[in-house]
């Protein structure tokens, strides 16, 4: 069993990350399609709303920040 020393130290960091990055690559492999799903979805009705569509978007989203402020408390209207 002395074959098993040349695995102690130094030498074990780099074959235990081998083996995290091929668990890490089955993991991404598993979770990616459906984020990549989400993107592409994403991206197509950011395109439907073409120029105008986002500028109004964009309006919304800053008049909810006017009224509620940077922390989000609700101010009141007087």
């Amino acid at each position: 069993m002395d074959w098993l020393g040349f695995f102690n130290g130094w030498r074990l960091v780099p074959i235990i990350m081998a083996f995290v990055a091929l668990l890490f690559a089955a993991l991404c492999l598993w979770v990616w399609p459906p984020v990549g799903d989400a993107l592409e979805s994403f991206s197509d009705w950011m395109d439907g709303l073409d120029a105008w569509g986002a500028v109004r978007c964009r309006r919304r989203h800053w008049r909810s920040r006017a009224v509620r402020g940077r922390s989000g408390a609700r101010r009141s209207a007087v």
